[in-house]
């Protein structure tokens, strides 16, 4: 039977919207691949209603997704999204949906591959499902049902995708000094915001120290630091390559939120920094109602590591 609402008696089923999830971000991925080598979607174009420059291939490859949405899901999906509009959603029709297809624009416009294509579909109550497309048509995912996360391979004309569970790589006695940190830092101001905060500077420093100390042992800190952040690092972390992003300026829903949704359900740790608050599942209706919030947040591989940062964040 279809989940209802006080408000909606649900036309779609789960299993539909997870359909047309699929279907969006598959059609995203195929637009960028047939265009990410023509000089013409690499220009630059100033959208006055967005006020920002934006690249052709990121509206071409939004509009396609969004097209597959309405197709899966007719008079029924509320879409937003970064190339489009970021206004606080309205919740009249049955589903919600917040896209990034291009999360990383300036990645692949470089040839790097550490971009995706994001999109979450919810509503007031719950969060239906998450997907992440990456660069090798690999889709990231979760759905509400289900407690945990999964990767679905690329789809194959004469046979059915396979899909496999993932789950956060225990590293159950990691330690900062140790461990493998992200951030967002490819922007003048996020960059100074992260290396000019004083806790931080203070524990890499005394990390540095100990590493010129212990240069020639083997029980030297291992510790490394990555200025790439957000969704596909957060997949990452799930892997086990990174152990901790950190955002100290602010990301939006959309940079954030469908990485967030599958690594929570993969066993990934959760903290607003500032307040110290854990994030769970359960918090991310709320944050998804206004897609221009921000969060500054820690994600760790374990909630130890999780509260050694959040602590030398607030110069504990």
């Amino acid at each position: 039977m279809c989940p209802r609402s006080a408000r909606f008696h649900y036309t779609f089923s789960e299993a539909d919207i997870l359909d047309a999830g699929f279907l969006a971000i598959e059609t995203a991925l195929k637009t960028i691949h047939e265009h990410k080598d023509d000089p013409e979607y690499l220009e630059l174009r100033w959208n006055p209603k967005l006020k920002k420059n934006l690249l052709k291939i990121d509206e071409f490859a939004q509009t396609a997704a969004e097209a597959a949405l309405k197709v899966r899901l007719p008079d029924a999906v509320e879409i937003r999204g970064e190339e489009s509009s970021l206004e606080d959603l309205t919740y009249r029709l049955e589903v919600a949906a917040l896209l990034d297809m291009v999360d990383g624009t300036d990645l692949l416009e470089r040839g790097l591959w550490n971009w995706c294509s994001a999109m979450v579909l919810f509503n007031r109550q719950q969060v239906w499902a998450s997907l992440i497309g990456m660069p090798n048509r690999e889709i990231y995912y979760e759905r509400f049902s289900e407690a945990g996360a999964f990767v679905r391979e690329p789809r194959k004309a004469e046979s059915a995708p396979q899909i496999q569970t993932v789950t956060v790589k225990e590293k159950p006695d990691i330690r900062l000094q140790d461990a493998s940190i992200a951030f967002y830092g490819q922007k003048p101001k996020s960059l100074l915001t992260t290396v000019r905060h004083g806790g931080l500077a203070k524990a890499l420093d005394q990390i540095a120290q100990e590493a010129q100390a212990k240069r020639d042992q083997p029980d030297a800190p291992k510790f490394r630091i990555y200025n790439l952040a957000g969704n596909p690092m957060m997949m990452q972390l799930i892997e086990g390559k990174i152990d901790a992003v950190i955002e100290l300026s602010g990301q939006r829903c959309h940079d954030v939120i469908p990485g967030f949704a599958i690594a929570l359900k993969a066993g990934a740790k959760l903290f607003d920094w500032e307040t110290r608050n854990e994030i769970t599942t359960k918090d991310l209706p709320n944050m998804l109602a206004s897609p221009k919030n921000k969060f500054k947040y820690v994600m760790a591989c374990n909630e130890q590591l999780a509260v050694e940062i959040v602590d030398v964040l607030n110069g504990a």
